[in-house]
């Protein structure tokens, strides 16, 4: 028996490529902004301005980088944006949510993306898909008797088996095991009831 999985809200994709706050490194923000909305859970906006872009701009804010450097003291001493750093990700997150709702695995395992997706929460994750690195939203999976054969993503960059020719990277579709290869173990899980 064939059985997909698939937590996206499709009229909720977001494409990095528009956003005004460093598009080219901005899979990270906008794949945070996917999944808070995937999952229903609020935050704060500001009118005319793109979620993604303020939760960049947060990031990449002088309170950040004084934050990160008592924080994230390595990732500080090397220069690396807030923006980049995992932790800063997943804390100014919470922040615009108002409340913890989500945390940082550095090395998580397979068995908990797939417990995170069988319990239809959509996880952000760090993968090799690009040269430099790069973050989507795993928003479901496909098993076929039990065995989970394909890997569904949001990619905020487009879609990763055109070689990014496609800027569409909406409920992409990728084989479990080449999904294995390019996973980080980075994750990002959310729980939306969190105090």
């Amino acid at each position: 028996m064939i059985r997909t999985i698939n937590v996206s809200k499709d009229e909720d994709y977001h494409s990095q490529v528009n956003n005004l706050e460093v598009p080219l490194s901005a899979c990270n923000t906008t794949s945070m902004i996917m999944a808070l909305k995937d999952l229903g859970i609020g935050f704060y906006r500001i009118e005319g301005f793109q979620e993604e872009d303020l939760l960049s701009a947060l990031l990449l804010s002088n309170t950040a980088r004084e934050e990160m450097r008592k924080l994230e003291r390595y990732a500080y001493d090397r220069e690396i944006p807030p923006n980049q750093v995992h932790s800063m990700l997943s804390l100014y997150t919470n922040r615009l949510v108002g409340r913890k709702v989500t945390r940082f695995v550095e090395k998580g395992d397979w068995s908990m993306l797939l417990d995170e997706i069988y319990s239809k929460r959509p996880v952000v994750v760090g993968t090799t898909l690009t040269d430099v690195g790069h973050i989507v939203e795993v928003v479901g999976l496909v098993d076929e008797d039990a065995i989970v054969t394909k890997i569904i993503i949001d990619d905020p960059y487009g879609d990763p088996r055109t070689g990014y020719k496609s800027n569409r990277g909406n409920n992409v579709e990728l084989d479990a095991e080449y999904f294995r290869k390019v996973w980080l173990g980075h994750m990002h899980i959310f729980r939306p009831g969190a105090a």
